[in-house]
């Protein structure tokens, strides 16, 4: 079971709350983040990537699917007729193994103690055009996402977070801060 929570910053010159949304759910965490370029056309980043979320919520809650590719594929399904694109990152947590499915520049990292056990690949076209699902994109979860599969382990940590993290701190920053934690049993 994932004890989760959220912390999201956005830009400062992203209107509205950013661009970016989340799921969180105690076997369940994902990650959109809606591409920008869309604010240019008019058109809100943020309401394709909070398409994904809900259909997520909808997939896991009320349909029950437990792959994160195949819970990925269904947001990706529900979302079409919303103009707009996004990176994707699904992870489930069943027993001791945590599967993620990633396309996109978005990341896992799974932490053990100081050690990175699992960093996921990002997947760019070229600079700064990451791969992502939407309104004029060719690509689709089943041929374009990579799935990863780990074991986990009590006090592991999980993080999924946006480009917006990684661009802005290094691996070994991210990773320190897990230094710092202190973990309150009651």
């Amino acid at each position: 079971r994932f004890e989760a929570g959220s912390y999201y910053i956005p830009h400062p010159d992203k209107r509205n709350d950013g661009e970016d949304s989340h799921y969180i759910h105690s076997q369940y965490l994902a990650v959109f983040d809606g591409v920008g370029s869309w604010s240019e056309k008019g058109i809100s980043a943020r309401d394709y990537s909070e398409s994904l979320a809900e259909s997520t919520k909808l997939a896991v809650e009320t349909l029950q699917i437990t792959d994160p590719l195949d819970i990925m594929t269904h947001a990706c399904d529900q979302a079409f007729s919303i103009v707009g694109s996004s990176t994707a990152i699904v992870a489930s947590l069943q027993q001791d193994t945590i599967k993620c499915a990633n396309l996109g520049d978005s990341v896992m990292f799974l932490i053990r103690g100081q050690q990175l056990i699992r960093k996921t690949d990002d997947q760019q076209m070229e600079f700064n055009q990451p791969y992502q699902i939407g309104t004029g994109s060719h690509m689709y979860p089943d041929t374009h996402a990579q799935v990863y599969v780990d074991t986990i382990q009590d006090g592991d940590y999980v993080v999924l977070a946006s480009d917006g993290l990684t661009d802005n701190m290094y691996d070994g920053n991210i990773i320190a801060m897990f230094k710092k934690v202190i973990v309150v049993q009651v």
